[in-house]
């Protein structure tokens, strides 16, 4: 006698996600594999999020303040009645085989699991979402093609789904961490001490990026979150897009660039700096540009070098500024008065959310 097939939970969290949520919400009614349920968590929106979901066949999750992705998540989980979680960013669009293709991996594979990759098209028009796509694309599916799936270290929230009994081992997200972003590596480093992160070749779904302007913005900010938690795991994360040697590679390739040109008025040889560095960011990327030219011709290539420069730069400053804020944070606490009892040391492992703790079954 068959099994049942598990039972799927979405959960979409959002915050000011107006402009993208309606074709979130509307790509999921259209499922071929119709979920159990669609939570969509409010995480404190003043734009119209909330009523864009009312318009769809979903419970909506209201939280009166905005508590970050990592509550976000708890929260849609803690509602949730699907054998399985399938987290979901409010600017993703699945397919309408999506939900099925995730079923089926885990049961195929009997993986605990399924993490999807970004998709090279989008609906949006513009220079700016084409080259995003074609970014998000091209180093979220750089592994062999002869391999359907891959181990990777952060869990993929953007469209990534985990069985429930596993979300619960792993203690779910980890709420201390603030904003989004690095709480996804947190989580993924949590869920590889129960299970194994996949990665599908075959599951692949549309990101709504609106350019590069944007996504340079989002990564100075994320910077210092990322760092903080880099440092205090002391360790870097394995085939992911933005933590790996090219990346790195780039990164200080860019800041020697443009601290080179910044230092040249005043020292010659800065120029020197600046274009050695510039010269092997250029080789760093050499392959994603040959990509861009084949997928949308020259002047797409063209236009991708000062968009990936701008893109590495602002990652590069940015944890330039990470840095000395949070040196800055050191010494004015080592400035403080020493109180006559010191608080409790917390745990440096993702914290046990509450949340986990409510459901029915957790330990």
């Amino acid at each position: 006698m068959n099994a049942p097939r598990p039972t799927l939970s979405v959960i979409v969290p959002c915050y000011n996600a107006a402009w993208s949520l309606d074709r979130c919400l509307e790509a999921l009614t259209r499922s071929t594999r119709p979920p159990l349920e669609i939570l969509v968590v409010d995480d404190g929106s003043t734009d119209d999020s909330a009523a864009i979901a009312q318009r769809h066949p979903v419970t909506l999750i209201r939280n009166g303040v905005n508590r970050g992705a990592a509550f976000a998540r708890n929260e849609g989980a803690r509602r949730g009645r699907g054998d399985v979680l399938v987290f979901l960013d409010a600017d993703v669009v699945v397919r309408p085989d999506t939900l099925a293709r995730i079923t089926s991996a885990l049961e195929a594979d009997g993986a605990d699991t399924a993490c999807a990759i970004y998709a090279r098209d989008t609906p949006l028009s513009g220079i700016g979402p084409r080259l995003g796509t074609l970014f998000d694309h091209y180093y979220y599916h750089a592994w062999p093609a002869t391999e359907p799936r891959r181990r990777i270290s952060c869990f993929l929230a953007y469209c990534g789904a985990v069985r429930r009994d596993v979300f619960v081992a792993a203690g779910g997200f980890d709420e201390r961490i603030p904003g989004a972003g690095a709480e996804d590596y947190a989580f993924g480093r949590a869920l590889r001490r129960v299970s194994t992160l996949w990665q599908y070749r075959d599951i692949d779904v549309v990101h709504l990026r609106r350019g590069i302007l944007r996504r340079g913005h989002e990564l100075f900010h994320r910077s210092r979150p990322f760092l903080a938690y880099f440092l205090a795991t002391r360790s870097l994360e394995q085939n992911d897009s933005s933590v790996n040697g090219r990346e790195i590679g780039c990164t200080v390739a860019m800041l020697g660039a443009s601290t080179g040109l910044i230092v040249s008025p005043i020292l010659p040889a800065g120029l020197v700096l600046a274009a050695a560095s510039y010269g092997a960011f250029l080789v760093l990327n050499a392959r994603f540009f040959r990509f861009v030219h084949a997928e949308g011709g020259p002047a797409l290539a063209a236009a991708a070098v000062p968009a990936a420069s701008y893109v590495s730069a602002c990652l590069g400053w940015g944890l330039v500024a990470a840095a000395f804020r949070l040196a800055l944070d050191r010494v004015r606490a080592r400035c403080r008065p020493r109180r006559l009892s010191a608080p409790p040391a917390q745990d440096a492992s993702p914290q046990q959310s509450k949340h986990v703790q409510d459901r029915p079954g957790a330990q």
